[in-house]
């Protein structure tokens, strides 16, 4: 590997990719060649600027992203998964995010209004979470519900280019969800719409955000392509980790960091099934749930107690100098 890794601890959030990578790499979710390959890039691109400068790291930082999303082909969902067709999954995102969606689709907000009585204060701010009441939370699932269940053209992520490729759709599995956290409700609860966001390591859902589910089967949601979450996957996502802490899974899927762990010393910080599929479309047979609100206040990131966690989910003990020195000698 060429000279220059070390450096590059100096940009946010890297120590904990590097990390991650090397625990995909270990278990072969990543090939060892495209992590080079990867890495190289970075570092060529570090060798040419100081990272003594705020702006170049920020600079790397995106360059970090945009390696990965200019070729998400060679880089997402590397690790395919399989299950029962009739497996029921699950996906949660923030109003505002849902807003976001809703107006990706050319007409869908004026037939919410108009044919499925949502309430229109839903969409009147980028920031509507505060404007709006758990109750006009639920018309707005209900107005989904009946809206967008007569077409197989609700997807739940936002065109990523110009070609159409969609985002990344996180989902977890609704009888690991449940096993965990008890039944999925059926109008708002705030505390349960906390307790999934720390379960499924959630950080970019904030205090005072409403919280809506997505409930399909994966036969039904056309997950052609569930694959166990890597590096890359969550290259964008700064909670994300990668090693499962405990050896007794039966299930090949991906682990959620426990942001209720954060900060504590000891393991497992493992929290909810993870997986992901690209930009899936929702046939009939989905249903659009009102979680709640975030009434408490949320763990925001840190990126050491990230960092502290990653390497604790190992059944051994080991520093982020152990881990470089690892990645070093695996790859060339």
């Amino acid at each position: 590997m060429p000279r220059g890794l070390n450096g590059l601890e100096e940009v946010e959030g890297f120590r904990a990719f590097l990390v991650n990578l090397w625990d995909g790499v270990v278990d072969s979710s990543l090939d060892s060649g495209l992590a080079a390959e990867y890495l190289d890039a970075i570092i060529a691109r570090c060798m040419a600027g100081d990272l003594g400068s705020l702006r170049f790291r920020q600079s790397l930082r995106q360059l970090m992203l945009r390696t990965v999303f200019a070729a998400v082909a060679r880089f997402q969902c590397r690790r395919a998964i399989s299950g029962d067709t009739d497996q029921l999954l699950a996906t949660f995102r923030g109003l505002d995010n849902l807003v976001d969606v809703i107006e990706a689709h050319a007409g869908l907000k004026d037939k919410l209004i108009k044919a499925g009585g949502a309430p229109s204060v839903c969409f009147n701010s980028s920031d509507s979470s505060p404007d709006v009441t758990a109750d006009q939370c639920q018309l707005l699932a209900e107005s989904i519900n009946d809206v967008c269940a007569v077409t197989d053209e609700f997807f739940l992520a936002k065109d990523a280019s110009s070609d159409g490729r969609k985002r990344l759709v996180w989902f977890t599995d609704v009888e690991n969800l449940v096993a965990h956290l008890g039944q999925l409700p059926h109008s708002g609860d705030n505390t349960y719409a906390c307790n999934i966001r720390n379960w499924l390591g959630l950080g970019d859902v904030h205090h005072g955000e409403h919280v809506f589910g997505f409930v399909s089967t994966v036969k039904d949601v056309c997950a052609a392509k569930l694959a166990r979450p890597t590096v890359f996957d969550g290259i964008d996502h700064r909670w994300f980790k990668h090693l499962r802490a405990l050896a007794s899974y039966s299930d090949s899927a991906g682990r959620a960091l426990n942001l209720d762990r954060l900060g504590t010393e000891v393991g497992p910080f493992d929290g909810g099934w993870e997986a992901v599929t690209p930009g899936p479309k929702f046939r009939d047979q989905f249903k659009c749930i009102y979680i709640g609100r975030i009434n408490r206040p949320t763990v925001e990131y840190d990126e050491e107690a990230v960092l502290g966690a990653i390497l604790k989910s190992a059944s051994s003990i080991r520093t982020y100098a152990d881990v470089v020195a690892a990645l070093q000698a695996k790859i060339p």
